[in-house]
């Protein structure tokens, strides 16, 4: 595939360390109940001394790069939670969180410090005019940590259909000197590793057809649709209409508005797209009226959210005033870490259970666009994501830097409830994917209601924290064991 070759330099005591890795890591938390997992294949040498893209000259991207880019981008939109989650995960699962930790924590630690020698945050800000550009680094990152697993066949929360490895488009960038960013307008950009510098750029909807209202008319007027399912391509391989006999077109039906965030805005025009080069001959204006009445029953159906509410997003919780816990909050505290204790031992996250729900109810334009909306009301008063921040906040408290994994573990559970959060905002969904406790009512309504009280729940494999105030400052901390005694 053209791209650069390895060059590794493998000494004895860094191969030992590998091999110390997966046999006598230390014991899990104390909370933690898994059982010793089967280890995958892993490639040790590529552990000492990985790939540097930075070590790549400064190039023009070739066709194949182009091709790779538009992969990943593609790739990076067909699922319903990050590509960072899918991987760790998948390697957690296939290797148990004690030593998967240590392996991902060297690589996830290199892949860091690459990123920000190339300082890509300033050039996007710059070309975008956005503050705090979210350049999705982490998931770069991630996909090079799992294309070390080759026997690796099944990667969580991944359904799409590509054969092999199936992030493996981002390793072929990062190997040819690449590396990539999305910005919060839907810009993403091709970066040179070695300074950062912008090499190519493209928006979102110039690669990914995803458009809400989706559906497929067939000669003759009928109408195929699903709520949550926002691909003609898809609804095509769901219904067999690729069977040689079946007369259709693709129609869309989107928002008609310059907002931001278009889906939040139901009651404003809509228009019908034709997705198909030529407009079919037999395609009727009843055919048309066939498509908006579908239109109207989508809509009655995934818009049971306030949707006004997620352009005004929660009062932040930081930005509040500093205060004490509450019995309330304790009890939540305890709600809210069982909860997710479950989704972990079974190998999922709260976050992946909340984006893959609601995604499948409503479809990934809408959840999108509310995620994105809360998280500006968020990224609006501060600099960083609500993990970064986060952990700032426990640094001061601990006052020592915290070690990648540690920041890792804490990104995590915050993420979680962040999602958890957006999630709570659509009452009509049930049935929550890969959660198996109690069904009555929002799993999940614990964090939305610290949250709403100013606290942010965190872990990092040994402690509980909530946090509060401006400076995100930890007023409460207790090991699991702990927390489940107290009263």
């Amino acid at each position: 595939m053209g791209k650069i070759k390895y060059r590794i330099i493998l000494t004895s005591a860094l191969l030992i360390t590998a091999m110390v890795i997966f046999s006598c890591g230390p014991s899990a938390p104390e909370q933690k109940t898994t059982s010793k997992k089967t280890v995958a294949a892993f490639d040790f040498s590529k552990i000492s001394k990985p790939f540097d893209p930075s070590t790549v000259g400064k190039h023009d991207p070739t066709p194949e790069d182009i091709s790779n880019f538009k992969e990943w981008i593609s790739v990076y939109n067909s699922l319903c939670t990050s590509v960072r989650v899918s991987v760790k995960d998948t390697i957690m699962a296939a290797i148990g969180e004690s030593d998967g930790a240590k392996v991902w924590d060297s690589l996830y630690t290199f892949g860091e410090n690459v990123m920000r020698k190339a300082q890509v945050g300033p050039a996007v800000e710059k070309a975008s005019g956005l503050k705090s550009a979210g350049v999705k680094q982490e998931d770069l990152i991630a996909a090079l940590i799992g294309s070390y697993f080759p026997d690796i066949t099944k990667w969580r929360y991944y359904e799409g259909g590509l054969a092999g490895y199936p992030y493996r488009s981002a390793v072929e960038l990062w190997n040819h000197g690449f590396i990539v960013s999305l910005d919060m307008g839907g810009t993403w950009r091709l970066h040179s590793a070695r300074d950062g510098s912008i090499v190519y750029a493209i928006e979102n909807k110039d690669v990914v057809s995803n458009e809400a209202f989706s559906c497929v008319v067939s000669q003759g007027g009928k109408v195929y649709w699903q709520p949550g399912t926002d691909s003609c391509e898809e609804l095509i391989k769901i219904f067999k209409l690729d069977d040689g006999k079946t007369i259709y077109a693709k129609v869309h039906i989107v928002p008609d508005n310059n907002k931001a965030y278009p889906y939040l805005y139901p009651d404003e025009p809509w228009k019908l797209v034709i997705d198909e080069t030529t407009v079919p001959s037999w395609l009727t204006q009843e055919d048309k009226d066939a498509a908006w009445a579908a239109f109207s029953e989508w809509k009655k159906i995934v818009y049971q959210f306030d949707y006004a509410k997620a352009l005004h997003p929660f009062n932040n919780p930081v930005a509040a005033k500093q205060h004490e816990p509450t019995t309330g909050d304790l009890a939540n505290l305890k709600e809210w870490a069982t909860v997710w204790n479950a989704l972990k031992a079974s190998n999922s996250s709260v976050g992946a259970s909340a984006t893959a729900t609601v995604w499948k109810a409503v479809g990934s334009c809408i959840w999108n666009d509310a995620e994105a909306s809360i998280e500006a009301g968020w990224r609006a008063l501060h600099v960083a994501c609500p993990g970064a921040v986060v952990c700032q906040g426990v640094e001061d408290h601990l006052g020592n830097k915290l070690e990648p994994s540690i920041r890792d573990a804490i990104g995590d559970s915050v993420g979680d409830g962040f999602y958890a959060y957006v999630a709570g905002y659509f009452t009509a969904v049930k049935d929550w994917e890969y959660y198996k406790g109690n069904t009555e009512g929002y799993p999940y309504q614990s964090t939305a209601e610290l949250w709403a009280h100013g606290m942010m729940p965190s872990f990092d494999g040994t402690y509980w924290r909530l946090s509060s105030g401006p400076d995100a400052a930890v007023v409460l901390e207790l090991t699991y064991d702990k927390l489940m005694k107290s009263n």
